[in-house]
């Protein structure tokens, strides 16, 4: 029950924080008591381990005994941690300037999230823990538009891993669909003002017949 309370929690937490553009953390256990300064999680114990402790709502490395090592309130800004940057641009055509494409790159302890949008030029970077991660890609505003990143990739210590998305295809294909919708347009216009035409001269030929 407990256990289940604690995935419960963590569930909460962890979707909440991918709405925001702030560093995550993905955990696996809780630690929901300590004894004789070991930790256990539904009488289990937690061990060589990052895990979260409910009750002080820290982030605790373990040892091989499940013994405190160190703590901390937000695992993403360990100092400890080997540094590198992540950073990814796209090229983004005027008429889908609008759209929100939307990143999220979570590894089996971090998560971060990113966000391109017209505000930003469509370019974001952020220096995040050197780790391997996978990759959660969306776009609002275009269902169309594919995801051109990686499924995974990996972040070394000072040194900026660097993506380009490239979306400038769909400008020309936006003009194609303009293009037709225009020539829709003239066409029906042209063949109202000759059914027009035509209805003028019919109704001043019966007009005459009179």
């Amino acid at each position: 029950m407990i256990k289940k309370m604690c995935l419960k929690i963590f569930s909460i937490i962890f979707i909440s924080t991918l709405y925001f553009n702030v560093n995550a953390f993905s955990y696996h256990t809780c630690i929901d008591e300590w004894r004789n300064g070991e930790a256990y999680c539904n009488d289990e114990k937690v061990s060589v381990e990052w895990s979260y402790d409910v009750n002080t709502k820290m982030y605790v490395q373990l040892d091989k005994n499940g013994r405190k090592i160190r703590e901390l309130k937000d695992i993403n800004e360990d100092p400890q941690a080997k540094k590198g940057t992540i950073e990814i641009s796209a090229n983004v055509p005027e008429s889908l300037n609008d759209i929100k494409i939307k990143i999220d790159i979570m590894s089996d302890i971090y998560s971060y999230s990113l966000e391109l949008n017209k505000d930003n030029g469509f370019k974001a970077s952020k220096e995040i823990n050197v780790d391997l991660y996978n990759v959660g890609y969306s776009v609002e505003g275009a269902d169309e538009l594919e995801n051109q990143l990686p499924n995974q990739f990996k972040i070394y210590e000072g040194e900026t891993t660097s993506y380009k998305i490239d979306y400038s295809k769909y400008k020309t294909k936006k003009k194609k669909e303009q293009s037709k919708v225009k020539k829709i347009i003239v066409i029906a216009a042209i063949s109202g003002i000759v059914l027009a035409f035509i209805i003028i001269i019919l109704m001043f030929l019966k007009a005459r017949s009179l």
